[in-house]
């Protein structure tokens, strides 16, 4: 698998992330091996990294948790290269000032991640299947946001006005608003929501038809099950909705509006949209989220992170970076030596930790790094 070049990050300084108070690491353009102990700061390397390029991240916390206890804020930089262009892409964190750089500029991370495309392998994402439709739905989400140009853009739109509208409905639950000032307020907010759901569940329909083929096709030859199907169900208001259009779904949508009004109004919360939507995988048309195995899951998140690997590097000539967060303990051995086949043959910059010495002897290529 060659696109002919692959964005790489040629090094990092870290100052106050987490445990990493002061570090600089230079890092190979192809397979970089992190190799330490549990608490030394393995997963925090890769936490930085990805902080960077998406602007949160992918472990449960608050941004002010991430600073160093002894530090007032945090500083990444980072010398980067595309096929477009070099440049550094720097940010600053601290309770009160946010500044994120694009060389000496300053720009905004919904700026940064369509120009700086990650997938992340970690154990948490291997069990999206299992861990709920808010799991299945960020899996989705965050592969769209640097898919499609406009994604982390859109996607920050309707973050945006469902908190709008949910601060509505707060307030009147609250008492602090009457219902007829309610009512106002979100009959001028809906039509802008309306439509930046009714985008965003048509890209999600969007993506998972494109990708639905190189996951089974994946999840085949991993298993070696030639012939066995996967397929995804979409639902909103438990109705199928693979296949519809943007007419179908701005029905659903705005008749689903109406007919949870007052129960909005009761709730103090948005009802309805993208956050209510499911996404399920099935294998022989079985429902993998109460009667796949835990290997099987594993094995079709796995599938979908491939897929989104080659689907990005196909689209933009270019291979996305690929950070790996101590999955290969999560693997059964055909899976694990199924993915290292697949780093090994893929143009990308890799950044994958573990605590066993013995992965080095299946990347011969790397310049392996110890923390």
């Amino acid at each position: 698998m060659a696109w002919g070049f692959f964005m790489r990050i040629h090094s990092i300084q870290i100052k106050g992330f987490r445990n990493l108070k002061d570090q600089r690491i230079d890092l190979n353009p192809n397979v970089n091996l992190i190799l330490g102990d549990n608490g030394q700061g393995k997963t925090n390397l890769l936490e930085s990294i990805y902080f960077l390029f998406n602007g949160h991240s992918f472990r449960p916390s608050k941004r002010e948790h991430l600073i160093n206890h002894n530090e007032t804020g945090f500083t990444l930089f980072a010398e980067t290269e595309t096929k477009h262009f070099k440049e550094t892409v720097s940010c600053y964190y601290g309770p009160d000032k946010k500044i994120i750089k694009r060389g000496s500029k300053k720009t905004s991370f919904t700026k940064v991640k369509p120009a700086y495309r990650c997938v992340l392998f970690n154990p948490e994402s291997l069990l999206s299947i299992k861990n709920g439709p808010d799991s299945r739905r960020l899996l989705v989400d965050e592969f769209m946001q640097t898919y499609f140009e406009d994604g982390a853009t859109l996607y920050k739109d309707l973050q945006k006005l469902t908190k709008s509208r949910n601060k509505i409905l707060k307030d009147f639950k609250q008492e602090k608003i009457s219902r007829q000032q309610a009512l106002d307020v979100l009959e001028s907010l809906n039509p802008l929501y309306v439509s930046a759901t009714v985008k965003w569940t048509h890209l999600r329909l969007q993506i998972l038809e494109k990708a639905l083929p190189h996951i089974q096709q994946t999840y085949q030859q991993m298993t070696g099950l030639k012939g066995l199907t996967i397929d995804v169900q979409y639902t909103i208001s438990g109705q199928e909705f693979m296949g519809k259009t943007s007419e179908e779904i701005f029905y659903a949508v705005t008749d689903r509006q109406k007919e949870l009004l007052n129960n909005e109004l009761d709730s103090g919360i948005t009802l309805v949209g993208c956050h209510k939507h499911e996404i399920g995988f099935f294998i022989e048309n079985t429902d993998t989220r109460y009667y796949a195995s835990q290997g099987q899951q594993r094995a079709l998140i796995l599938a979908f992170k491939m897929a989104q690997t080659e689907l990005i590097a196909d689209k933009f000539g270019e291979a996305p970076l690929l950070l790996l967060d101590d999955v290969m303990s999560e693997l059964d051995p055909q899976k694990r030596l199924f993915l290292i086949d697949f780093l090994l043959q893929i143009d990308a910059q890799i950044v994958l930790t573990t605590t066993d010495l013995a992965y080095s002897e299946h990347f011969e290529k790397s310049d392996d790094s110890k923390l």
